[in-house]
């Protein structure tokens, strides 16, 4: 496959905005470092990268426990992710 049959693909699919885009997805984690959820709450524009940016939350789960001193409750986090195609 060719450079521009790819680039043609990845503006079909990912997006052509300047060769970047980017979404924010929420999460929250238990104290003990298990995700309890997640949302996509600023799409990308693409539903492929906004899928692999939940993924890649969920492959990296569980996170560590959550330091005491940052309290007991769980932890809620705006997650920026952001993609660069060439």
């Amino acid at each position: 496959m060719g450079a521009a049959a790819i680039q043609d693909w990845l503006d079909t699919y990912c997006g052509d905005r300047a060769g970047v885009t980017g979404g924010i997805v929420m999460l929250t984690i238990a104290p003990s470092g298990k995700l309890l959820s997640h949302e996509v709450v600023q799409s990308s524009g693409s539903d492929i990268l906004d899928r692999a940016a939940v993924a890649s939350l969920e492959k990296a789960a569980p996170f560590p426990p959550i330091p005491r001193d940052l309290g007991v409750n769980p932890l809620t986090l705006r997650v920026p992710f952001e993609y660069t195609t060439r």
